[in-house]
């Protein structure tokens, strides 16, 4: 009888050692609730990551185009002049690469740079002259001369026409232009500064 009572007894203990159904699901609540903090952590670095690797790209793309001014690179439809980047917040996912042939003509579709999906150019802000009060712009061109790799800063995207008119182009040179990206997964943002005057590139935090 004895044996009998000790079977049961451990029998009963063996069937109590289980998880409850209430316990199980407090387990799974929280490990949901940490799976979504780490999965919201990744996303925002995520975006810090993306933001910090299209300013690193925008900076090394205007000092490549200022290398093809340099080494008076040419394209296949002939002989530069200029070499120009476009930035436009109207198609704020990249920006574009250009030439001004020797003839004066937009070669306007050299090369399309995009940007990762989450970055954006949110702001183009520009000192012209340099020194005065920054103003915003929707589109800017940026060129550089050959062979003296020049730098041109023109906030109306009209390079092509401004080219013609060498005062209206001489007045486009003393400038410096702030090119700020924006992350929407990390809400934050990064800058890029062009200056016209030494042709120098530098990355900064607003």
């Amino acid at each position: 009888i004895k044996k009998l009572k000790l079977s049961t007894t451990s029998y009963q203990l063996q069937a109590n050692s289980g998880f409850t159904l209430t316990e199980l699901l407090v387990v799974i609540a929280i490990m949901g609730l940490f799976l979504s903090l780490v999965l919201a952590n990744y996303a925002g670095q995520r975006g810090i990551r993306d933001l910090r690797i299209a300013q690193n790209e925008l900076a090394t793309n205007v000092r490549k185009v200022q290398s093809f001014s340099a080494s008076s690179r040419d394209t296949a439809n002939g002989s530069v002049k200029y070499y120009v980047l476009k930035l436009d917040k109207a198609s704020s996912n990249g920006y574009d690469v250009q030439a001004i042939l020797s003839n004066l003509q937009l070669e306007s579709s050299l090369e399309r740079i995009n940007l990762p999906p989450d970055i954006v150019i949110s702001n183009l802000r520009l000192e012209q002259p340099y020194g005065s009060r920054l103003q915003e712009y929707d589109c800017v061109q940026i060129a550089f001369a050959l062979p003296f790799n020049k730098v041109y800063i023109d906030p109306n995207c009209t390079i092509d026409l401004t080219v013609k008119d060498p005062v209206g182009l001489t007045s486009l040179s003393n400038s410096l232009l702030h090119v700020t990206l924006f992350s929407t997964q990390a809400n934050t943002t990064r800058q890029v500064v062009i200056n016209g005057v030494s042709g120098a590139v530098t990355m900064e935090q607003p």
